[in-house]
């Protein structure tokens, strides 16, 4: 089922730029949700101090300044 509203590029250039400089941007839901590229051209220039992703839409082949990459794992519980 696809969503009701569309959530690709939600945020691009226009939102970053809107963001203060000491913004960070945590990405924990969908990745094509952030214009990828955007981000880290805000990133490279400083205009948001930084970001998390457990998500992304390609595997980035570049390190991004003040970026964190993280994968999904799942938590482990112990009965007792």
């Amino acid at each position: 089922m696809r969503p009701l509203t569309p959530t690709r590029g939600l945020i691009g250039e226009a939102q970053l730029r809107a963001m203060k400089p000491t913004a960070m941007l945590v990405n924990v839901s969908r990745a094509e949700i952030i214009e990828e590229g955007a981000l880290f051209r805000a990133l490279a220039g400083r205009r948001i101090a930084g970001a998390a992703l457990v998500v992304w839409y390609r595997y980035p082949t570049a390190a991004a300044p003040s970026c964190r990459l993280t994968t999904r794992s799942r938590s482990s519980r112990t009965s007792s």
